[in-house]
């Protein structure tokens, strides 16, 4: 064909490509309240459905809804773990097409207050904690996560501990903050939500608290020196005589508390004979049918010793006197 025609190209920015009209950038929302999140609709654009969510600047953290009719409004209740702040937008995007998205004026809600060690949401700008066990007050918010960072020396042992509602997961990294080396998620943690972790160079390490709750919680850095972390057993006893057969408890203690389970196994001058239990409740005791071990029972001997080890850490044991079994 030919004859006349016109063509144009329209640019549209993250914040030109769709009006909003509520919030504005004078809008102070509370957290537990229902708002009204209103836009002008463009179906050319936004087709016949969208998603909302809600960004801190340009950056997502949590879905408002995944799908709804682009009819230009959506009720919404801020959750209560929102932090206050100043700087949230409403995000809506094209339910088809993502990438076409745009956002509302930055605008305030009022809700949970963070606390006065952020911000510590990467291991760039980690926390500094002592290593003193002086117990420190943190609030987790949605979307939250914080990280510290500590100095530590070959040799020593450190506790690291959170308490609270919310008690959140603990994750300790190398000196690089990516190299994980141990959580407070693995089979030989207990419910206190602690790492116990042997240092074998000196350096600063990281570590990162995170929940999907909210709420407070506190933590806290231990070092002990190795005279501290040692296990105390106390019985058997040296020169003790035990019975084969016969019921016994294996006691142990330690000026530290680092929870957990134990190994327990059974030695003699000639080194280690069998195992007793592992994987046992460190509680500080253990009832024993005195000779017997995981592969049978062990013949009579006077120069018999028990050994307690730690599960968080082979570093972390104790031995018995010298005793009998008869």
């Amino acid at each position: 064909y030919y004859g006349n025609y016109r063509f144009s190209i329209k640019k549209y920015s993250s914040t030109s490509i769709i009006t909003f009209i509520n919030p504005t950038a004078s809008s102070a929302w509370t957290t537990g309240s229902p708002y009204s999140i209103q836009w002008v609709v463009d179906t050319a654009l936004f087709s016949a459905s969208v998603r909302l969510q809600l960004a801190v600047d340009t950056t997502t953290i949590l879905s408002i809804t995944a799908s709804t009719a682009n009819t230009g409004a959506y009720s919404w209740t801020p959750a209560a773990g929102l932090a206050t702040g100043s700087q949230y937008r409403i995000k809506i995007s094209n339910y088809t097409y993502s990438n076409i998205a745009g956002y509302s004026p930055a605008f305030a809600i009022s809700g949970l207050d963070p606390d006065a060690y952020e911000p510590d949401d990467s291991s760039a700008i980690a926390h500094t904690i002592a290593t003193s066990g002086a117990a420190e007050n943190h609030t987790m918010t949605i979307s939250d996560r914080d990280w510290y960072k500590f100095s530590a020396t070959a040799n020593l042992l450190y506790v690291i501990r959170s308490n609270g509602s919310i008690r959140p997961a603990l994750y300790l990294y190398s000196t690089d903050a990516t190299t994980l080396l141990t959580s407070a998620n693995t089979a030989f943690t207990d419910t206190s939500a602690s790492i116990v972790w042997f240092c074998p160079v000196s350096g600063t390490y990281y570590f990162r608290a995170t929940s999907s709750l909210y709420g407070s919680y506190q933590t806290a850095a231990n070092a002990y020196d190795s005279a501290a972390y040692r296990l105390t057993v106390t019985a058997p006893a040296a020169g003790d005589t035990l019975t084969t057969g016969l019921s016994y408890s294996i006691q142990w203690s330690s000026t530290v508390s680092v929870g957990g389970n134990v190994d327990i196994f059974l030695y003699d001058n000639n080194g280690i004979v069998g195992t007793i239990v592992a994987n046992a409740a460190n509680s500080g005791a253990y009832s024993w049918t005195s000779g017997t071990i995981t592969s049978g029972t062990a013949p009579a001997g006077d120069t018999y010793s028990v050994r307690v080890i730690s599960r968080y850490n082979s570093n972390i044991f104790g031995n018995s006197g010298v005793f009998s079994i008869k």
